[in-house]
């Protein structure tokens, strides 16, 4: 092999690791964890909770790591009127002091009603065999194609027909929750998220505790928290109304509870989309490092 090529070899050698090194430098010191409550209904609702949360970041001999906790009292019949404990908190389980923030995601689906024998009991319409795309009960990409489709879930030895999804996107981060606004549409107007006092929509600095502030779809502790800390609750409970009709009866319905942990530095604005106008980063920004 020539000089000449052994020296262009060596260059391009060279300008990869500079990539490659470059590429780690940007690596975002980020924790994003996901937990599902899902409630499921025929006659009554049928409830069940699984997490996520074992994700972590190590960074400068440290450990950046936090999990969803949560006071859950399942409820195997989720009747109209009732409301169903569920306490939602943050804890801190890596080794350095951590930044946190929730977003929360709806995912309802329901089903045909059989309207042949006109007494407006609402019992489900059944088809004699499953039809594709079907319906998992565990995976909401599932139900809109399903809806689109008149596809089926099976229960037992029945085979319910789907009718009607209304979806979010969490990576598209549309159709996040919204705190305080009044929901006008069904079904979800027949749902309410219950969260406790310490909810607020502004930077409080004469705040006398720790708060969640909400801001444009997020809620953010009011300061980073330590290793082995827990946060407040930032959602107590929900409730299904007893003014739901019976079209809705047996529906699908899914809360998706998304968690973002980060380290108490700079890189957080950018990571978390925030400009010097939103409210979140007037309240992390005099505690960064």
């Amino acid at each position: 092999m020539s000089s000449k090529s052994r020296k262009r070899k060596k260059k391009k050698l060279m300008r990869k690791i500079k990539k490659i090194q470059k590429h780690h430098r940007k690596i975002s010191l980020v924790v994003t964890l996901l937990a599902i409550i899902s409630f499921f209904s025929f006659v009554g609702t049928f409830a069940w909770f699984t997490s996520e949360d074992d994700v972590s970041n190590k960074f400068e001999g440290g450990k950046l790591a936090a999990e969803i906790t949560e006071v859950f009292i399942p409820n195997n019949e989720w009747e109209p009127g009732e409301k169903t404990t569920k306490e939602v908190k943050i804890a801190n389980t890596g080794t350095v002091p951590a930044f946190v923030r929730v977003s929360l995601y709806e995912f309802i689906l329901n089903f045909k009603v059989d309207v042949t024998d006109q007494t407006g009991n609402g019992n489900l319409a059944t088809a004699s065999e499953a039809k594709k795309p079907g319906v998992d009960r565990d995976d909401t990409g599932t139900w809109q194609p399903a809806a689109d489709g008149d596809g089926t879930f099976k229960q037992g030895n029945k085979f319910y027909i789907a009718d009607k999804s209304w979806v979010s996107d969490p990576e598209a981060r549309t159709g996040m929750y919204e705190y305080q606004k009044e929901r006008k549409t069904a079904p979800q107007k027949f749902i309410s998220l219950n969260f406790p006092d310490h909810i607020k929509t502004a930077v409080d600095p004469n705040a006398t505790g720790d708060y969640w502030l909400y801001s444009n779809g997020y809620f953010y502790y009011s300061r980073p928290l330590k290793p082995g800390e827990k946060s407040n609750e930032v959602l107590s409970s929900l409730t299904l109304s007893d003014a739901i009709p019976n079209k809705y009866k047996g529906s699908l319905y899914k809360l998706k509870v998304y968690m973002d942990a980060h380290d108490a530095t700079e890189p957080i604005f950018s990571e978390w989309r925030l400009n010097q106008n939103d409210p979140a980063y007037q309240l992390l920004k005099p505690q960064l490092k």
